[in-house]
């Protein structure tokens, strides 16, 4: 279940010396790339599961439940007709959707990258540390937090910017840089520089764009990656990270992984509490706050953390919900969907697609030993969550498997028959 990319990777953008280098993974030029649809799609599910579960949420199989008609049966990765004709809002969704999933594809194994956590969160989740106020962030404009903060297996920090259209390459560029109505530089190339990681650790700061093609058409879908160089504006950065922050600035990551990790196997409260400890997700802005004010914040964090333990317990107890896998002992969610009428996806005719979600139960076991502080989790505890290791995907037969590491790992698998 291949499909072919045509990926553009324009070097002149990196400095001619001088970090970030152009990595030694990445060819120049335009060349083609191998897409495997069902790695994509359970890719695009993890990365859209939002670290806190503020009520019911299929986030995890949206991908499957919406954009499993979408993908073309020709062998270069387009969309359908049906698909490019819907109304301009859910041709953004769509866009928006597929230019996140399929340049972190790329990029997750091009840069070798072990975790990635949005950047919105990570710098809800920094501000909360260190008690400071992150001003002026948010999720549009020049000031919008980049898309992805990423960390690979050398540990070198990636702030990624993605973008997505179903228009033209002239529109990807303009997605890449324009200017606001106030004439403030805007786009890709200056989202990418609202996170800064200390140099001695700081690895590539991207752009990546597609351009989504519709099947019937001569056009080429195509994925572009640029490292533009831009003189920053003063207080350009949302977010600069020092030496001296950087063993707990490493938290953020973590959390988010794990938190949709455990919610992706049917824990939403325990991933919530993981991932806003003190409740700073659903009740933003600590600094001086009334008393009234903290002591609702003390009352959501008391019931809810009550609900996330219990949640531990019984799923370490739920003998039904634990499978041994390679010989490790994991929490497993499966979860089937039927086809509303049989499909065709890569020249087969489909009418069940099944993905099982797992968590390592060393894993579960340990946010309940540790519980729901809000100290940093500092790198000497990471080893234990099993985050540091090269996300990989394992392909066998009509199934695709995505593996963060020994932490958690989905797989999807589809079937021409009602059963599996």
């Amino acid at each position: 279940m291949l499909k072919e990319l045509n990926v553009e990777v324009d070097q002149s953008t990196w400095p001619s010396s001088g970090s970030p280098a152009f990595p030694s993974t990445f060819v120049a030029g335009t060349s083609v790339e191998q897409i495997d649809v069902l790695g994509l799609l359970a890719l695009l599910g993890f990365l859209t599961t939002p670290t806190t579960a503020l009520g019911m949420s299929l986030s995890e199989h949206w991908a499957w439940v919406r954009y499993f008609n979408a993908i073309s049966d020709e062998n270069k990765l387009k969309i359908t007709p049906g698909f490019a004709q819907l109304d301009p809002h859910q041709k953004t969704i769509l866009s928006d959707d597929f230019g996140m999933a399929v340049p972190m594809y790329w990029l997750a194994q091009k840069l070798q990258l072990e975790a990635v956590c949005d950047g919105f969160y990570y710098a809800q989740r920094f501000a909360d540390i260190f008690n400071v106020a992150v001003t002026g962030h948010g999720q549009r404009g020049p000031r919008k937090t980049a898309d992805f903060v990423c960390v690979d297996v050398q540990n070198r920090w990636h702030v990624i910017e993605c973008k997505g259209t179903q228009t033209s390459d002239a529109a990807r560029e303009r997605q890449f840089q324009h200017q606001t109505q106030t004439g403030q530089a805007s786009g890709a190339i200056v989202q990418k520089r609202t996170i800064v990681f200390p140099p001695a650790s700081a690895g590539q700061r991207l752009a990546a764009g597609l351009v989504v093609a519709i099947e019937g058409t001569r056009r080429q879908s195509s994925l572009k990656v640029v490292d533009p160089q831009v003189r920053p504006r003063k207080r350009s950065a949302v977010l600069q990270i020092d030496e001296k922050q950087f063993a707990e600035a490493q938290d953020p990551i973590v959390r988010a992984m794990t938190a949709r990790a455990l919610i992706a196997v049917g824990l939403p409260t325990a991933g919530t509490a993981l991932a806003s400890p003190n409740a700073f997700v659903e009740m933003p802005g600590r600094r001086d706050e009334s008393t009234r004010r903290r002591s609702r914040r003390d009352e959501i964090v008391r019931t809810r953390d009550e609900i996330a333990r219990r949640e531990l317990i019984e799923a370490e107890n739920d003998v039904s919900g634990t499978r041994t896998h390679e010989g490790v002992r994991f929490r497993a969610r499966t979860q089937t969907i039927n086809m509303p009428s049989p499909t065709r996806f890569d020249e087969k005719r489909i009418a069940k697609v099944r993905i099982t979600s797992r968590l390592n139960m060393d894993v579960l076991r340990f946010v309940r030993e540790r519980g729901f502080t809000e100290e940093p989790i500092v790198p000497k505890e990471q080893p234990i969550l099993g985050v540091h290791s090269q996300l990989s995907l394992q392909r066998s037969g009509t199934a695709t498997a995505i593996r963060f590491g020994s932490l958690f790992n989905v797989e999807v698998a589809v079937s021409r028959r009602r059963r599996f």
